[in-house]
């Protein structure tokens, strides 16, 4: 690992970590490493593979499913981490999408042979990052060495220390261990913080599927409890203007008598419905005067399942018998538009409710 970090800092292009390799390998055979306890790679098995669709039982899937999506998991996650670390194009964000076909065609293809599942490994593309290779003639020259290995330099491998390897892989890590992010993240991430911390705990403490799988399940939940609990709440209007906006600490912004402009700040499905519905009902009771007319803002609406639309639609109906009146304003997103209309949401807020701005909505309700 010294040798690699020193080649690194003289420069990127001298290949530390084979001159690591190579010494290492070296010193086992010139003193007998073997003898004195030291865990050798061995000689490569130089085979020739042979191509075949594996023979499976229905018993032998049942215990390879759980096997097998952890394995994918590993390299849907190492595909990505690559591609962040090392886009082609930063200027631009990566569709990981080719990428993840490349690796599932090539996983098949593995398969038939009897070999390991593909992906884009971090510690390959770091290497060759830190070797200079800036385009794909990196990975057909890195096939052909090795293909030259195994045939040619089995034997090299003997005395090689498996601790060389894992200097190796130490000083990888290292260089995708993030730090200045994760600095950035405790000084500005809010909540985020706790949960890079918690991720990180459960992948070092446990066993590596169970704490990455457990570290995702983590990530999941916190994604999912922020559209369960969303941001909801009453819009103002900017003094002078026609625009209405959260209200914001620095400056007062106005309300109308009567009139309450509700934001849901989320696709409305069945994980934050009712929540929505308990926000509405509680700006409502809470306003100085008696609400006449709701204007939901739904600039933030991306989509409306039917379970969100009938919990958030049948609050609505019953407002409506009331005596208020509702429109819904800035719902610009077609899916959700469209979920709107085909859930019976548009029409629970009335008809002809749907308007391009919370001004337009006001005029017309107020006339």
């Amino acid at each position: 690992m010294l040798v690699t970090v020193i080649g690194e800092r003289i420069s990127p292009r001298i290949p530390g970590a084979l001159i690591g390799l190579v010494g290492a390998g070296i010193a086992a055979a010139t003193f007998d490493l073997r003898g004195h306890g030291v865990a050798l790679l061995g000689t490569l098995p130089a085979t020739v593979p042979h191509v075949g669709v594996p023979s499976v039982d229905l018993h032998d899937v049942a215990r390879l499913v759980p096997l097998v999506l952890t394995v994918a998991l590993v390299c849907l996650l190492q595909t990505s981490v690559v591609l962040r670390a090392y886009p082609a194009n930063p200027d631009a964000p990566a569709d990981p999408s080719p990428d993840f076909m490349a690796i599932g065609l090539g996983s098949i293809a593995a398969g038939l042979i009897g070999s390991f599942a593909v992906d884009a490994s971090p510690p390959r593309t770091a290497i060759a990052a830190a070797s200079g290779a800036r385009s794909q003639l990196t990975g057909i020259v890195a096939v052909a060495a090795i293909a030259l290995l195994v045939v040619f330099g089995a034997t090299l491998t003997a005395d090689l220390p498996l601790a060389a390897l894992g200097g190796v892989l130490i000083f990888i890590g290292s260089r995708l261990f993030r730090v200045a992010d994760m600095r950035r993240i405790a000084r500005t991430g809010g909540q985020e913080r706790w949960l890079v911390v918690a991720s990180m705990l459960l992948v070092v403490v446990l066993p590596i599927e169970t704490g990455m799988l457990s570290a995702i399940a983590l990530s999941l939940v916190h994604g999912i409890s922020i559209v369960a609990r969303p941001p909801s709440g009453e819009f103002v209007r900017v003094p002078g203007t026609t625009i209405w906006w959260p209200p914001d600490r620095t400056r007062d912004g106005e309300r109308i008598p009567g009139v309450l402009v509700f934001s849901p700040a989320a696709p409305i499905t069945f994980t934050n419905a009712q929540f929505i519905v308990a926000k509405l009902r509680a700006l409502i009771a809470a306003a100085a005067q008696p609400v006449r007319i709701i204007i939901l803002e739904c600039s933030g609406v991306i989509d409306v399942d039917y379970t969100g639309a009938f919990f958030l639609g049948r609050e609505l109906t019953r407002l409506r018998a009331g005596g208020m009146r509702i429109a819904l304003a800035r719902l610009s997103d077609d899916r959700a538009r469209n979920a709107a209309f085909a859930t019976g949401l548009a029409a629970a807020a009335g008809a002809d409710a749907l308007y391009d701005s919370v001004a337009e909505a006001l005029a017309a309700l107020e006339a």
